[in-house]
């Protein structure tokens, strides 16, 4: 299966053909049943693997492989309380490395549908850490493609803190001490069109 789908012959035909077999099996992976934390880990794997050569991924294949990382990141969140972090993590991981694979797959045309995706991924992933991260603790998830920081704190240990953003800014709430926060930090670490820097 690896050969077949991501050698590197570049001919218009095989690339087509090998749209078509990925499209195939992405529509497989999207078809299996959610039923317990080995299910959304061996689904999150197959989907990472198949989105990988973003080039060879069509855009249909790219919207359906998000639509199910959307889904399989709400059921780590209702798994997320009979589970160990670091079984959800390691879904995550491929979840997150899934939807950066649509991303860059999708260049132009669609960005902003997949940009709203991962950004409800991301916001999925933050929930199911919040139930697993101790006041002061954070978790890294890191794939090929994206970073993703999680911490929760206490809104006093923000107090006269910098916090930025390379072109950016970040308005905190008005909060009191007791206030608890969860920030999330999410970079990508591709080149992607600047279509980006306007959301």
């Amino acid at each position: 299966m690896t050969s077949l789908l991501n050698n590197d012959d570049t001919g218009a035909a095989d690339a087509q053909a090998k749209q078509t077999i990925k499209q195939l099996f992405v529509d497989v992976a999207a078809n299996l049943e959610i039923g317990d934390i080995s299910s959304v880990k061996l689904i999150s794997s197959v989907l990472s693997v198949l989105t990988e050569s973003t080039d060879q991924v069509s855009d249909l294949a790219a919207s359906t492989a998000l639509e199910k990382s959307v889904l399989l990141s709400k059921c780590l969140v209702d798994m997320s309380r009979n589970n160990g972090f670091e079984f959800l993590k390691q879904a995550a991981n491929k979840i997150i490395d899934t939807s950066a694979n649509t991303l860059l797959s999708s260049g132009i045309n669609g960005s902003d549908k997949y940009y709203q995706s991962t950004e409800q991924i991301l916001n999925y992933l933050v929930n199911m850490s919040s139930l697993h991260l101790s006041i002061n603790q954070h978790t890294h998830v890191k794939s090929k493609s994206i970073d993703l920081k999680v911490s929760r704190t206490m809104a006093s240990n923000l107090l006269d803190k910098n916090i930025s953003l390379q072109g950016g800014h970040i308005q905190l709430p008005i909060l009191n001490s007791s206030s608890l926060l969860m920030l999330k930090s999410f970079s990508q670490i591709f080149k992607l069109c600047n279509n980006f820097s306007n959301l």
